[in-house]
């Protein structure tokens, strides 16, 4: 091989390195575009929330949006706390299939748990405590095998808390206090 085809060849080396780089995960994308659409922010701290920030928000471990923290290139923590956020949280937040930590807590968001957030395999951290949810705990949450924190105290949860969540062998914090739940306390 001569030298200028060594040269041409790592050019184009060079080029799709830097593509890959500057292009987003699609599905990091949708995530980020369907939380936005779904919360309501009137103090307008998510003003920067974009779609052309969401086409591409991170270069390598910096993170072009508030709240989130980029490592690879790729969203893994999601930190939107007490923004005065209201609204309900999007079933497509499971496309961030990165992400280690969501955190939604102290703001005004309603609605359910979606169940969807079984999708996120690498979850650890969970907090949406001090909110108005409202439904059940989704049992599906015990297929985030790596959740060491379960944070949904304050909330209007009801029903029974899901058996299944004791199979997560890594949880080592669990608060579910003043919610609505029910059952019966004298169980071992």
């Amino acid at each position: 091989m001569t030298r200028s085809h060594r040269l041409l060849l790592l050019l184009l080396l060079i080029f799709q390195t830097a593509q890959r780089l500057t292009t987003a995960d699609p599905n990091d994308e949708a995530c980020l575009k369907n939380l936005r659409q779904n919360l309501e922010d009137p103090a307008s701290n998510l003003r920067n929330w974009t779609n052309s920030v969401f086409s591409n928000p991170c270069s390598g471990f910096t993170s072009y949006l508030p709240g989130a923290t980029c490592n690879n290139g790729r969203i893994y923590k999601l930190s939107l706390t007490n923004l005065s956020l209201r609204g309900s949280i999007s079933p497509f937040l499971s496309n961030c299939t990165n992400l280690q930590s969501l955190d939604l807590s102290s703001n005004q968001i309603s609605g359910v748990i979606p169940p969807e957030i079984q999708y996120l395999v690498n979850l650890a951290v969970l907090n949406l405590s001090s909110n108005h949810l409202s439904g059940e705990i989704t049992p599906q949450l015990a297929l985030c095998a790596y959740l060491n924190v379960i944070d949904l105290h304050d909330n209007e949860l009801s029903g029974q808390i899901p058996q299944q969540l004791g199979l997560l062998a890594r949880l080592s914090a669990f608060d579910v206090s003043n919610n609505k739940l029910s059952g019966d306390d004298d169980e071992e």
